[in-house]
């Protein structure tokens, strides 16, 4: 049996001290093809991730960073972002267009529709362009998009159970969608 050595892939958070940050440190520690690259935070620059959460002490002594986000692009494989929602939407053009795959887990580009996303919101989008361009993060039901996606919109918990629950429903026409 041949073996085959598989580079890791080197993923940077920005907003990784917030409760969704420190959670996704936590997954991508565990992943054995992943590098952690870079660790941001405003607030916290200069800190040990473990200094702020004394539990990762030993297993994760990075230090936090305020790297400008073109740097953290052209360094990285993978950008997830842990931002307010707002704040994301400013935020992934900047990753993008310096050549990084993003994962966002704000909810600037869940949406399609610029006036749903407004009206939900209670935002206006400074980049509508690149809505069409965010493919929803649902495996279920877009594997194949978001194997090519540059901006990946993640789904918040309520959906993803609710619409995976409901797609083979709706895709087979059994359940009516005007009271959902």
């Amino acid at each position: 049996r041949k073996c085959v050595k598989m580079n890791k892939i080197k993923v940077s958070i920005i907003g990784a001290t917030g409760y969704v940050g420190a959670e996704l440190v936590r997954g991508f520690l565990g992943h054995p093809f992943v590098e952690i690259k870079y660790l941001t935070s405003r607030s916290f620059a200069g800190q040990k991730f473990s200094d702020i959460y004394p539990v990762f002490r030993g297993v994760c002594d990075i230090e936090c960073t305020d790297t400008p986000y073109e740097t953290v692009a052209q360094e990285s494989d993978l950008v997830v972002t842990a931002l307010p929602h707002g704040v994301s939407s400013q935020t992934v053009p900047v990753l993008i267009e310096n050549g990084a795959r993003v994962i966002d887990h704000s909810g600037d580009f869940r949406y399609k529709n610029l006036s749903a996303y407004e009206k939900s919101y209670k935002l206006d989008h400074p980049h509508p362009e690149l809505l069409p361009k965010a493919v929803y993060g649902l495996p279920e039901l877009y594997r194949n998009e978001l194997k090519t996606s540059k901006i990946t919109a993640n789904p918040g918990c309520y959906p993803t159970c609710s619409l995976t629950a409901l797609a083979p429903f709706l895709k087979k026409g059994l359940i009516k969608t005007d009271m959902i």
